[in-house]
């Protein structure tokens, strides 16, 4: 920049010396020669300035641009690794909840209707977002009208055959069969068969609700 300056500055010099030698012999010429070389000094100082600002504007606009590639390539790798320490997470807590459970585990409810164990679900520790379970009726006798609130139940009849009610509906049902109950609805079964109703029920919930009519 110092060196553009001067250069700059001998122009300024050299053409006012040319001007004034033009003054001596030719007065008009000379003055005019003498403003030309002042405005093309003062037009090249003006533009040299406004290419110092373009330079800076521009480097400034690259760091700026690096800046950002640097930060996104951060941003990029640090969730990777959230990620990563999830995958590693949710894979321990697989290998926690998939444990076998064995037959003699299960707890048996009995009651004056049949009976019903739990096998998995979230207070049981082996599933988070389920309840599986097996129910028994005995021959002739009805469980308690009932439904559950904010989970969909699967019920797949093993044996035996029943009276399904759904709200005001009643449905029969034989071994093979399978019903889905939706959320809130009322609902029970009686045994009609001579053996025990034998059935797997699932609940579409960790925690299974209960209501009764």
């Amino acid at each position: 920049m110092p060196k553009i300056l001067a250069a700059f500055s001998q122009l300024h010099f050299l053409g006012c010396v040319d001007g004034l030698k033009c003054w001596y012999r030719r007065p008009y010429y000379g003055i005019m020669r003498l403003m030309a070389c002042k405005a093309l000094c003062t037009q090249g100082k003006r533009k040299f300035e406004s290419n110092r600002r373009n330079v800076i504007m521009h480097s400034r606009n690259i760091i700026a641009l690096l800046l950002t590639v640097v930060l996104f390539f951060a941003g990029c790798q640090s969730p990777s690794r959230g990620r990563a320490d999830d995958n590693i997470s949710a894979t321990q807590a697989l290998q926690h909840n998939s444990e076998l459970r064995k037959a003699h585990q299960h707890t048996v409810i009995t009651e004056d209707w049949g009976s019903l164990s739990w096998l998995a679900g979230k207070n049981i520790g082996n599933a988070e977002g389920l309840v599986l379970g097996r129910a028994t009726i005995k021959p002739g006798k009805t469980n308690p009208r009932h439904r559950h609130p904010k989970s969909e139940e699967v019920l797949y009849l093993l044996k035996g055959s029943i009276k399904h009610t759904l709200d005001d509906r009643t449905i029969i049902m034989h071994a093979g069969d399978t019903i889905t109950i939706a959320p809130g609805v009322f609902h029970n079964a009686s045994c009609i068969s001579e053996e025990d109703a034998d059935m797997i029920v699932v609940y579409s919930e960790g925690i299974r609700g209960f209501e009764l009519e």
